[in-house]
């Protein structure tokens, strides 16, 4: 399924395309997660683009997630932004799903978006569970990476048959 491991882009279904719209995946996720909303945006005319975000679907081993910088994610996706800029002549609309949220809010700051959206975003652990950040930078070099033991809270159970998980790893 070229959802799993490539970036799709979905042309605007309703004539004359309206604004981009870029959609940003979450750690260690697939473009695939976002293919339904994606879809109903082209449906609506927008140019939807979802893009592999570098070293996270099932094609980067888990051990080797982590190795791209925030910097470096922050200049691939201003570098997508500028681009999608040019093309249309306006800023695209930023959609991130956790750890893509955190990278959309981000680029929001440095460049101009037409409209960000966020779907649960991850930008920390609550308080009350901090530790795990702790115990888990201990551990990766114990166990560098560990099963992924569930597709996540889906609680829709056609739609969680339907979900395919982009690594069956967490580092």
């Amino acid at each position: 399924d070229p959802w799993l491991r490539c970036t799709q882009v979905l042309e605007g279904n309703a004539g004359g395309a309206r604004s981009s719209v870029i959609l940003l995946h979450g750690f260690g996720g697939t473009p695939r997660d976002l293919r339904a909303l994606a879809e109903r945006l082209a449906d609506r005319g927008f140019r939807a683009i979802v893009p592999v975000i570098p070293d996270q679907t099932g094609t980067t081993f888990a051990y080797g997630r982590g190795r791209v910088s925030p910097a470096e994610y922050a200049d691939w996706l201003l570098d997508l932004i500028r681009r999608e800029t040019a093309a249309s002549g306006q800023p695209p609309s930023l959609v991130g799903f956790s750890m893509g949220g955190a990278l959309a809010t981000q680029a929001a700051v440095d460049h101009a978006v037409a409209k960000l959206v966020l779907i649960s975003p991850y930008f920390n652990l609550p308080e009350r569970i901090q530790w795990v950040a702790g115990v888990s930078n201990w551990l990766r070099w114990i166990f560098p990476v560990v099963p992924k033991v569930a597709k996540g809270q889906i609680l829709d159970p056609d739609g969680y048959k339907e979900y395919a998980t982009g690594s069956y790893f967490v580092s």
